[in-house]
């Protein structure tokens, strides 16, 4: 009878934590706004769907922190690489607003905030934060049919 009880609450605490995470993900979708981690010594990027989304990027794409600043053109890559640097070496908050061009080509405009995590030595280990793409606010335009109706 035990066993019986400890799936049957396993089972309830997997199917809350489930729905948890859909509602994550909608809630996401709908603000415009992704959760990313960066793992500082290999660069590695963990993101959410959204940040997909944002980015334009399949979401089976494996993805890393030099892959990511392709999409960046030259000036914001500079911008990018010194607010990150001035993040980990100041330890203050990453904060930024940038543009990127999409493999489509289109053009976003995106706002980041982020921390840096560090290790018990204080060094820097992983930065996390969120992307908000600011472009209908930063151009006037709403965003055309992403599944989308307004009512």
């Amino acid at each position: 009878m035990q066993v019986a009880l400890n799936i049957s609450s396993r089972k309830r605490a997997e199917d809350a934590l489930r729905e948890t995470n859909v509602k994550f993900a909608r809630a996401q979708r709908i603000a415009h706004i992704g959760s990313w981690k960066i793992y500082l010594p290999t660069q590695e990027l963990r993101w959410s769907e959204e940040m997909y989304r944002i980015f334009g990027f399949p979401l089976d794409t494996s993805i890393n922190l030099k892959e990511v600043t392709k999409v960046f053109p030259l000036e914001e890559h500079e911008r990018f690489k010194k607010a990150v640097v001035v993040a980990t070496n100041e330890d203050v908050p990453y904060k930024m607003d940038y543009k990127i061009m999409r493999l489509d080509g289109s053009i976003r405009h995106i706002h980041d905030d982020g921390e840096v995590l560090r290790d018990e030595e204080n060094n820097p280990l992983w930065m996390i934060g969120t992307t908000h793409d600011i472009t209908e606010r930063k151009t006037g335009r709403r965003r055309a049919a992403e599944g989308q109706r307004i009512c």
